[in-house]
């Protein structure tokens, strides 16, 4: 008596699957090789920071191809790339003007968080900008 049951039961679920057509399987496609997320490093980040005269001892006796950059930039920096090293800096005018250069912090703290980069007058020449203007800065990582 339970054959039966069994057989409708069996009967009805064939005829359900047969009805409705199975739906395709997707597989993921691969375009390109896994690469390690470590060795992915997020791009540059550009800032725009006004340009200030690097003056007194640092700015006469001090290496003339250093610039100052705001700490809160590199604290910026520092928290993206952690442990990486970034001892240079790309500089570009609005006019497309560049020159790379080592960098230092401002260790003024009345210019903290003002977004000010201060500049030997030899670099400012070099990129043919002046005290007021903007400059795009880019840490060159390693």
């Amino acid at each position: 008596m339970l054959v039966p049951i069994v057989l409708k039961i069996v009967e009805t679920i064939q005829q359900a699957l047969t009805n409705t057509e199975p739906e395709p399987v997707e597989e993921p496609q691969k375009s390109e090789p896994e690469v390690a997320s470590e060795s992915l490093l997020p791009e540059p980040p550009v800032s725009q920071l006004m340009v200030e005269n690097l003056q007194g001892f640092r700015g006469l006796l001090g290496s003339n191809d250093n610039v100052r950059v705001d700490s809160a930039v590199i604290d910026h920096w520092k928290s993206l790339y952690g442990d990486k090293k970034i001892e240079e800096v790309d500089v570009e005018t609005p006019k497309g003007k560049t020159t790379r250069c080592k960098f230092k912090p401002i260790k003024d703290s009345k210019y903290e968080g003002k977004g000010i980069i201060q500049m030997p007058e030899k670099i400012q020449l070099t990129l043919q900008t002046t005290k007021g203007e903007l400059v795009m800065v880019k840490p060159v990582v390693e």
